[in-house]
């Protein structure tokens, strides 16, 4: 192998090493940023969905139907989200 390929192939390693540790640089920073959104995200949801349930359960006095209705589909948006963040916060897990 002459020089000029040698020193071809050391650079073009040099490169790809350069580039594995930006990879690994903003692997961390992603992980970082998912872990602080689920926890920001999460949290007040869980206070939503608890106070919805207190309403639903009457602890707070007596509910007409339609604000029945109204909080019980609240109820399964706010559980759709929070098992959202749930399966991000898995499949995050699963790929490192």
């Amino acid at each position: 192998m002459d020089s000029h390929k040698i020193k071809e192939i050391e650079q073009e390693k040099e490169f790809l090493e350069e580039l594995n540790s930006l990879y690994e640089k903003l692997n961390i920073k992603n992980s970082n940023l998912l872990s602080s959104l689920n926890q920001e995200i999460r949290t007040p949801l869980v206070l939503i969905k608890s106070y919805t349930d207190m309403l639903l359960d009457g602890q707070f006095g007596t509910i007409t139907q339609i604000q029945r209705d109204k909080l019980i589909l609240m109820s399964k948006s706010i559980d759709s989200l929070i098992q959202s963040v749930l399966d991000v916060n898995k499949q995050r897990f699963n790929n490192s």
